[in-house]
């Protein structure tokens, strides 16, 4: 582990290839590199420093042998979780996993304003806000263009008491967002949103919920999303939460659905046949029919997620339902960092003689 006084040297070292990429931490003009790929230690000297740390892990696996917390802000930034990440530092998507125990990164009370993008935690890993009702107020926290297992605004069943957390473009199985105030996810693909039974005016807009089973939460609003469950008969939708411009998708020219007495129709809600496949009011007519009950549990980077001609101005405004409408349309092959490097030319010479071998880079952020 090396100390440098420029953020270019760091990032221009995370670059370099080994099992795990090397890891930089950067924090008031500071570079720190873990050449060892360690995150843990990356994230216990975050802790110990002044102000919000920003960590860059390139592409690859980061072994998490223990759980995290942290205590201050951090932002933490992978490579992206598609699979065509492959431009970026080390190649590929930033993988954080476990040898099989169950493990949780959790962001407790002094980590307000953290963010996580371009991750993929998967492997028995949960991402958690607090760790009790009188230590779970962790606000502001950011999620973006990330794939997990499970994302807790909260500490499992202690619930949460964390302000304004915004999760977007990103890929959760599991999410719980029990007792947290005001969150926003949208443009997201969902298996499962629980959890939410005392949820506080929770936002859940341009979003793909796969497999889905709305009846247990209270005090959501959903808009513009699509619903896709695999039946081909009638159903109720009776959570206590609003529904507004959302598409309600099934496998068959028998699907349809009625709101419950509990559920709050909005307005503007309609039923697909079809959530994918080659039926004339698919959704997602690009997804191959042989891939259809696939698509009802599990995200796949390799399908075609673009809605069909019926629903593209059907979201709310006149945009897509679905995670390609809204004021965050979901965008294919992004990534969250993609630095451009170019080489300076400059004099072999400093005031004290001849400088050999160096060769110095620069970069710049196009989007």
């Amino acid at each position: 582990m090396r100390t440098f006084s420029t953020i270019l040297a760091g990032a221009l070292l995370s670059a370099a290839v080994c099992a795990q990429g090397v890891i930089t931490r950067m924090n008031g003009g500071q570079a720190t590199f873990y050449y060892d790929g360690d995150l843990a230690d990356a994230i216990a000297e975050a802790d110990l420093a002044q102000g919000t740390d920003t960590i860059i892990l390139g592409g690859g696996t980061y072994a998490l042998p223990a759980d995290i917390l942290v205590n201050n802000p951090v932002v933490i930034i992978g490579s992206g979780f598609r699979s065509d990440s492959s431009a970026t530092y080390n190649g590929g998507r930033t993988l954080i996993t476990t040898a099989g125990s169950y493990r949780t990164i959790r962001f407790l009370d002094g980590a307000d304003g953290s963010e996580i993008h371009g991750l993929t935690i998967r492997g028995s890993i949960a991402v958690l806000l607090g760790q009790n009702l009188g230590n779970s107020s962790v606000d502001g926290f950011y999620v973006k263009r990330c794939d997990m297992d499970v994302l807790r605004l909260g500490s499992g069943s202690f619930g949460s008491n964390a302000t304004n957390a915004i999760i977007e473009e990103s890929v959760i199985d599991g999410m719980d967002v029990n007792q947290s105030a005001d969150p926003i996810i949208r443009s997201c693909f969902i298996k499962d949103l629980f959890g939410a039974v005392a949820a506080s005016d929770a936002t859940v807009e341009n979003c793909v919920f796969l497999g889905w089973d709305v009846s247990g939460n209270a005090n959501v609003t959903y808009r513009s999303c699509i619903f896709a469950r695999n039946s081909n008969s009638a159903i109720s939708i009776n959570e206590d939460s609003t529904f507004e411009e959302c598409v309600f998708a099934g496998n068959g020219t028998s699907f349809s659905y009625t709101f419950g007495a509990n559920a709050t129709d909005a307005g503007g809600n309609q039923t697909a046949a079809y959530f994918s496949g080659n039926g004339p009011n698919a959704v997602l007519p690009n997804i191959l029919p042989a891939n259809v009950v696939a698509s009802f549990s599990n995200y796949s980077p390799t399908y075609d997620y673009h809605e069909g001609p019926n629903w593209s101005t059907a979201g709310l405004g006149g945009t897509a339902v679905g995670v390609y409408g809204g004021a965050v349309p979901w965008k294919d092959g992004s990534i969250p960092f993609n630095p451009h490097w170019i080489e300076l030319i400059q004099s072999g010479s400093t005031n004290n003689g001849t400088l050999q071998g160096v060769t110095i880079r620069a970069s710049a952020q196009t989007h």
